[in-house]
């Protein structure tokens, strides 16, 4: 009777607790933001905002509106976003709304009227706040951002005691203009301690200049920085990674957002917790209450141990309310009580099933060996056959490719030797001792370039390609080129037709570019039928063009992407000669300049090569 009356009991309870959570009132949420969902400080005070509503109201949805101020920062931004406003809520009446930072904040305080005139507004992330800004206004709360100076500039003054001087970095933006004004105000209290020095509203290559001429003695200090003096933008992440690649120097910031991403740490302002803060005010008034504004902004005091131990920062100095990031754990600290768990479990059915699991463990490990023995066995004999194929291969060709000029390179040079001499029977003339000669040099020349690919392909590949960059005039080494196989494209019965820029100079490697001009130009009139062959190269905005295009047997779309392979080739090894070399190699250097080069063909009706090369290669940005 009694475990008829618990049970009874606990299916009440549940019913009604199942019909009160479904009868529960849940608040009309708007959240207007200032930037855009891919901001990463407008994501974090997001992320905030709903984890807070979510442990209250599950399935609550909130109504978000992004104004991406930080890309579009003008007033037609703001009637286009009132139109939209209008739009979309004109007929729908909101608890609450909640704005993240100032942009946002000062449009719904000037609109509020019009558009929420029954809401309560809650801001959060709101900078350089004052008490005029809710003044008169009933219904209102929120958050300040109040970035931490003095805890963080003691900070750092506690993990390097021999600093001399700190450089600031900041853009112009108001946000920035009020933080350096904040900053001034705070400089006389490290006046006997160190020197302040501000990088304000600079392009990005001046801030990198600059941070690269400090060394021992300085610390670095990112405040705010999204828009240099050049009207380019980034975002905090971005800017960090720009600036302290050329930095030899400790960073440290102000926003958690900046963490990870190349500064040592510092009491950070963290947008995640400005948005709990500010769902939990909502939550507040919602159930009648008219909490006050929070002017103590939530921060907390992060390292990244990545950077103490870049810089060498002796983990004594690390006061104890600090918390690290990237701390290297032990894999049994970080999963200490799965890896108990499984341990137990572990155990357990190794007492109830020894016997067995010994029995089918011999048994599957004598199978597994003798299957792994099969597999490996026939793997290695797979492997040797392939590696044999690819030798016996490669020594044919080769052989082929080599003798072929040898050959004729030695009979030339035995004809000249007889003729010098006296053992032929009827005495050379200059004429044809030149043209001994010639011949002689052409196979030469065909042995040495042939020679020369190989070297190439054995010292350079996609990861380690040196170029020795100087400024280089594109034209003029296509002109050199094409006197220099002068010979070679009359012999082949190519015409040759240059349509050249009268100049065209870029950031290059001349050799480099030389052996591109070369191999491409040898392959058109190697496999250009005897018909004319056009070259051009041309100066766009931001690099030349150069195009070469032949009238020859064509490609195959199947091969057009295997002709830039080591050893590709489209045609038969035996038919035209070469190692299949040239058009890797073409594309390596291409690769190096940061450029494109690719083919258009079809058979029968000739071939186009196509490069692009951009006149600086751009930097190497780490990720």
């Amino acid at each position: 009777m009694k475990v008829l009356f618990v049970v009874t009991a606990g299916l009440l309870f549940c019913l009604l607790s199942g019909a009160w959570a479904q009868t529960t009132i849940k608040p009309e949420i708007l959240v207007l933001h200032s930037y855009s969902h891919g901001y990463a400080w407008t994501a974090s005070e997001m992320k905030g905002i709903q984890e807070t509503f979510e442990k209250k109201y599950p399935d609550l949805e909130v109504a978000v509106e992004y104004m991406d101020w930080k890309n579009y920062p003008e007033a037609e931004n703001l009637q286009v976003f009132l139109t939209l406003l209008r739009y979309k809520y004109q007929k729908r009446s909101f608890d609450i709304v909640i704005t993240t930072d100032n942009v946002a904040f000062d449009f719904a305080r000037t609109y509020r009227e019009e558009l929420f005139p029954k809401s309560y507004l809650v801001f959060a992330g709101v900078n350089n706040f004052q008490e005029s800004m809710v003044a008169g206004q009933p219904r209102i709360s929120g958050v300040v951002e109040a970035v931490d100076y003095v805890r963080t500039i003691d900070s750092m003054l506690e993990l390097h005691p021999e600093t001399k001087r700190i450089t600031v970095v900041l853009d112009s933006t108001e946000i920035s203009l009020e933080l350096l004004k904040e900053l001034q105000t705070l400089f006389p209290r490290w006046k006997e301690k160190v020197q302040f020095k501000v990088l304000h509203n600079l392009p990005i290559e001046e801030v990198q200049k600059e941070v690269s001429l400090l060394g021992e003695g300085d610390l670095l200090l990112n405040t705010n920085f999204i828009n240099d003096a050049k009207g380019k933008n980034f975002s905090q992440r971005q800017a960090i990674r720009f600036i302290n690649k050329y930095s030899r120097v400790p960073a440290y910031g102000l926003w958690e957002i900046q963490l990870g991403f190349g500064i040592v740490g510092g009491w950070l302002l963290d947008g995640r917790m400005q948005g709990q803060v500010a769902a939990e005010l909502a939550i507040r008034a919602f159930n009648g209450e008219n909490p006050p504004v929070v002017k103590v902004s939530p921060s907390r005091f992060v390292l990244d141990y990545n950077q103490l131990s870049r810089f060498n920062i002796p983990t004594e100095r690390i006061p104890p309310q600090a918390e690290l990031i990237n701390y290297p754990e032990s894999i049994f600290t970080k999963h200490r009580s799965e890896i108990i768990s499984t341990l137990i479990i572990v155990l357990v059915l190794i007492l109830l099933n020894i016997v067995l699991i010994i029995n089918i463990r011999k048994r599957h490990r004598a199978e597994v060996e003798r299957d792994s023995l099969l597999i490996e066995e026939k793997k290695a004999r797979q492997a040797a056959e392939e590696a044999v194929r690819a030798r016996e291969t490669f020594i044919a060709l080769a052989a082929h490719e080599l003798r072929t000029p040898l050959t004729v390179l030695i009979l030339q040079l035995q004809l000249l030797l007889r003729a010098a001499r006296g053992q032929t029977k009827k005495p050379s003339n200059q004429e044809e001792t030149i043209k001994s000669f010639l011949s002689a040099d052409s196979q030469a020349k065909r042995l040495q370039s042939l020679i020369e690919d190989l070297l190439y392909i054995a010292h350079e590949n996609k990861a380690n390609v040196q170029l020795e960059l100087q400024n280089t005039d594109l034209v003029e080494i296509v002109k050199n080129v094409s006197e220099g196989l002068g010979s070679m494209i009359q012999s082949s019965g190519s015409k040759l037709e240059l349509h050249l820029a009268d100049k065209c100079q870029g950031l290059w490697d001349n050799k480099k570019l030389e052996k591109l001009v070369t191999n491409l130009l040898t392959n058109a009139l190697k496999f250009g039928a005897h018909k004319p062959i056009e070259l051009s190269v041309s100066c766009q905005e931001q690099g030349a063009s150069l195009i070469i295009k032949d009238q020859g047997i064509g490609i195959f779309s199947k091969d057009q992407e295997r002709i830039f392979e080591k050893f590709g080739r489209a045609v038969s090894e035996y038919n035209f000669g070469g190692f299949g070399l040239g058009l890797y190699i073409s594309q390596l250097i291409v690769e190096a300049h940061h450029g494109s080069i690719k083919v258009e063909s079809e058979p029968g009706r000739g071939s186009v090569f196509s490069v692009y090369l951009p006149y600086t290669p751009p930097p190497q940005i780490e990720s």
